[in-house]
């Protein structure tokens, strides 16, 4: 089962290199290679730090093993290489996701054993999470949500086990592992009330090997703290985050607070009253079997009431449900409409455990019948639930493993288009390295915004080095943003103005482009979009609350594109990309006509 778990995760572990063309994978990647530096400072906290950490840490031992093979001359040589190709470095970011990935699959299977006494029902449980698309997938991008799940189970089997032993060095070990997973992403927090009851169960005074309850305490609550310190450093010392935490809980009981989820495209109004949606919204996700499914959230209803309907196992399994509810607290209040499946995995282990626990009420009748073990009758019930989880699995790591637009439109881009010609890039499509003259753009735009914010911090040396040491192929290329944390339309100048919108994105690409002649006038010859950021402004209401987006788009397709790679053609995925060279020539023909004519 292992082995077939690694094998369908390395399925789709390759897609899309040397490129990736997931934004959040690409920007922990980016934001790890630029703490190598020297500057540890994320300068960005919306998630914390940890696994950026982990990041620089795998990319210095490839910097060190690169330069003793004489791969690389100097760290400017090995910046030069990432921005030149990126590909060796998602990989190994990659290939360190995978890694804890597969941990937590291990540490299910250890869990499942420590609570479950069975060896079936802990291979049933273990086979299933294994196989759910939110660890499947999860494993194959640079993201948090797998390794700070893996470190939250490691967590976990270490609670179980100081509950047992009462060791002052498990508890110890315990704290560590979720303020780990806490730095990686805030998952460990949620799982602390778990450590803090199990710890309150110790008895009052230490006896035979085992601490008192106040020393379980402290030394766990000490440990995460301190874990949580030294894996994400910068969300403790800069005066930001805490200021934007304390600005979310102001704002959720001011209540009545116009509010936008970009994640889920949902506007609302932030504060008790958001609750009752944002509990149907969490609820919605559950039942999708990429989170859990009907099936499975029905044997761990069932299993929720075995377990506290049972003395026997209340005691091993009510604590298992703090996690759960500390989940649907935040996620329907502080985080009201934000959550998305991958935003699952740390509890989803623990909703098939109590899902095992439903196969075995059910099993009881059917074992009876068939004259059949029990334990052989849950297993089947538990494995059956799973097929549609099962099934989703293999069908997007299919498709992620399949050839994309945007990597056959770059090879053709890299082969066909000048490199003196200036060009607008959108977003969502192919990325393009920058020329020496396209970063000084870039430069002189840096140099009116203020420094070591999210998304202006290292960017001064990445332009630098672009400058430098130039990759070959490079463009002449600006990049076209869409705010896309905003309800409505947002303009460059908005954008660099306010520091709430510059924390959003990055605040040097182009926003709200001026229509075709604008851009002939600045000089551009070329416009490379998709179909992905097209579609954005097809809606009545997309159309209504971007005009001038709309107004670009409408405009561009009355053009005939030089070229299009449509995925359909050659049985890939992605967007349709469109390479449109602008007709600047009858463009200026018709202006001199014009003014001839006056």
């Amino acid at each position: 089962m292992f082995a077939l778990a690694a094998v369908l995760r390395l399925w789709g572990l390759f897609h899309d290199l040397p490129w990736s063309y997931y934004g959040d994978e690409l920007h922990l990647v980016k934001r790890a290679m630029a703490m190598g530096t020297g500057d540890l400072n994320p300068h960005w906290f919306t998630k914390p730090a940890g696994l950026m950490y982990m990041l620089l840490f795998v990319f210095g031992v490839f910097y060190v093993a690169g330069a003793a093979s004489g791969r690389f001359s100097s760290p400017a040589e090995f910046g030069a290489q990432f921005l030149a190709d990126q590909g060796p470095f998602l990989l190994l970011g990659r290939l360190l996701v995978l890694a804890l990935g597969l941990a937590a699959i291990l540490f299910t299977w250890l869990i499942g054993r420590r609570l479950l006494r069975h060896p079936a029902g802990a291979f049933a449980v273990t086979s299933v999470v294994a196989f759910l698309p939110v660890f499947v997938l999860g494993s194959q991008y640079v993201k948090e949500d797998v390794p700070s799940a893996a470190f939250a189970l490691v967590g976990l089997w270490l609670i179980l086990g100081a509950g047992e032993s009462g060791r002052a060095r498990q508890w110890f070990l315990a704290g560590i592992f979720l303020g780990l997973s806490t730095a990686i992403k805030y998952y460990g927090v949620l799982f602390l009330p778990t450590a803090w009851l199990m710890a309150w169960r110790a008895p009052r005074r230490a006896a035979g090997g085992a601490c008192d309850r106040r020393v379980a305490l402290l030394a766990t609550t000490a440990a995460f703290l301190l874990a949580t310190f030294l894996g994400t450093p910068y969300s403790f010392l800069d005066p930001t985050f805490g200021s934007e935490l304390r600005r979310r809980i102001d704002s959720f009981f001011a209540g009545d607070l116009p509010a936008f989820s970009p994640d889920n495209g949902v506007v609302f109004t932030y504060g008790p009253g958001a609750v009752p949606g944002a509990l149907r919204h969490v609820l919605a996700l559950a039942l999708d079997p990429v989170v859990a499914g009907p099936l499975l959230l029905l044997l761990a209803a069932l299993g929720m009431l075995a377990a506290f309907g049972q003395s026997h196992l209340r005691r091993r399994f009510a604590l298992l449900s703090l996690p759960l509810l500390g989940f649907g607290l935040l996620a329907t209040t502080l985080h009201a409409y934000h959550p998305s499946p991958r935003h699952f995995a740390a509890l989803l282990p623990l909703l098939v455990l109590f899902a095992w626990l439903g196969a075995c009420r059910l099993a009881r009748p059917l074992a009876r019948h068939l004259a059949l073990p029990r334990s052989l009758s849950a297993t089947a019930i538990l494995l059956l639930a799973a097929v549609p989880n099962v099934r989703e699995s293999l069908l997007r790591t299919a498709e992620l493993a399949r050839l994309d637009s945007r990597v056959v439109a770059t090879r053709w881009l890299f082969a066909q288009l000048p490199r003196d010609e200036r060009i607008l890039l959108d977003d969502y499509g192919p990325v393009l390295p920058l020329s020496p003259r396209a970063a000084a753009r870039q430069l002189a735009v840096l140099d009116t915004l203020p420094g070591g914010e999210a998304f202006t911090a290292f960017q001064r040396q990445r332009l630098e080095l672009s400058m430098r040491h130039p990759a070959e192929p490079a463009f002449d290329v600006d990049e076209l943003g869409h705010p896309w944390w905003s309800p409505t339309e947002l303009d460059e100048a908005t954008i660099r103005s306010d520091p709430r919108h510059r924390a959003m994105a990055n605040p040097l690409k182009r926003y709200l482009p001026p229509p075709i002649a604008g851009l002939c006038a600045e000089g551009y010859r070329f416009v490379i979009t998709n179909s992905m950021a097209m579609s954005r402004y097809d809606s009545p209401e997309g159309q209504r609350d971007f005009p001038g987006y709309a107004r670009f788009y409408r405009e561009l397709a009355r053009l005939t594109p030089l070229v299009r790679f449509d995925p359909r053609e050659f049985d890939g995925k992605g967007p349709v990309v469109l390479v449109y060279r602008l007709p600047c020539e009858s463009l200026a023909a018709r202006l001199y006509s014009r003014s001839a004519n006056s």
